[in-house]
């Protein structure tokens, strides 16, 4: 088995998240200073991250988690994660509690530094990672691993790696990073290239899965049988099915970002208000390629032929929903499908 290992801060994220997250509290001189002193080797990571760790600790968990959730991810990186997730891990000194809602976005097995709660619930740190040793533990039960980071505690990482890249996305990757890598890339469109090349040939390319939702006006004019024709002669598979009813706690789950709008309560009433068909396409770039089927949100707006435009009532009532990104698919998909229920 080949296995990926990626870094996280600077490589699937687009920015170091601890001086972020300390740029929100007005730390962002000293976190500053910690980091890039960390990232060049002038101070061990464990050192630096026990300081960070300190400045950190007496804030709310939940703010750090918050800050979290705001991160830019690499799409492109994400893409490839999704496509290959039993292949793929993420290695960080990053605390764990930390860093849950980027693991809950990336999907994916993780390694990370730990920590426990205490009676306040704050984090305490109870072991730090050592990217070289996760490495040897990994080579234990695959047969290659490719490794992907940037920063000066990467180099142990890179090391115990059968194939090091030292990639370049939001920073120069340091020079002792370089010195042992055998390959330096500063693109992610290439890095994907790149790794794509180390899979077996004659794999199976696992195929990329959105959510849709055929919405209450559409199903209820018997739109579906077309709807499902237009995906279908697009090239899509049908790889799960289901009429139902959606209640308002699973309109919660499935709308979460939008509770709070003006508009959330009159969404949950149309969206509760008669049956829907739910479904999982599956295909080569199917949630890019759906999106554009589907048409612009208002009808008005779509283009000839798509489907909003041909059974779109209004904004509101605009027929169909579908996935916007791997991020997305990945968290929708579970709310109405359980795995045993995808045929693919």
């Amino acid at each position: 088995m080949i296995k990926f290992v990626f870094d996280l801060d600077g490589t699937i994220t687009k920015v170091e998240t601890l001086p972020l997250i300390a740029a929100e509290l007005d730390l962002a001189d000293e976190m500053k200073l910690l980091t890039d002193l960390t990232l060049t080797g002038k101070i061990p990571f464990d050192k630096s991250f026990k300081l960070r760790y300190l400045i950190l600790r007496n804030v709310p968990l939940k703010k750090i988690q918050d800050i979290m959730a705001t991160v830019p991810l690499d799409e492109e990186i994400l893409a490839f994660i999704a496509e290959h997730k039993k292949n793929c891990a993420i290695v960080t000194g990053n605390l764990d509690c930390w860093i849950e809602p980027l693991a809950e976005k990336i999907d994916c097995e993780i390694f990370a530094s730990t920590s426990e709660l205490d009676d306040r619930n704050s984090p305490v740190l109870t072991k730090i990672l050592d990217k070289g040793t996760v490495i040897r533990e990994l080579k234990k039960s695959c047969d290659k691993i490719i490794a992907v980071g940037e920063s000066f505690n990467d180099v142990s990482m890179f090391e115990a790696a059968d194939v090091s890249i030292a990639f370049g996305g939001v920073h120069k990757p340091v020079d002792a990073a370089i010195s042992v890598a055998d390959f330096v890339v500063f693109d992610s469109g290439a890095l994907c290239r790149l790794l794509k090349n180390f899979l077996p040939i004659g794999e199976k390319k696992p195929m990329q899965k959105t959510l849709v939702l055929i919405k209450p006006d559409a199903f209820g004019k018997n739109h579906s049988g077309d709807i499902l024709k237009i995906y279908e002669d697009a090239g899509f598979k049908i790889v799960a099915a289901k009429v139902m009813r959606m209640t308002p706690e699973l309109a919660a789950k499935h709308y979460a970002e939008h509770i709070g709008r003006p508009y959330y309560p009159s969404l949950v009433e149309f969206m509760t208000s008669a049956p829907i068909m739910a479904l999982v396409l599956a295909g080569d770039n199917v949630i890019k390629k759906v999106r554009e089927i589907n048409g612009a949100t208002n009808p008005a707006e779509a283009a000839d032929g798509t489907i909003r435009k041909l059974f779109a009532e209004d904004k509101s009532k605009n027929a169909v929903h579908a996935s916007d990104s791997p991020e997305s698919a990945a968290r929708e998909i579970p709310i109405f499908f359980s795995a045993a229920e995808i045929f693919d």
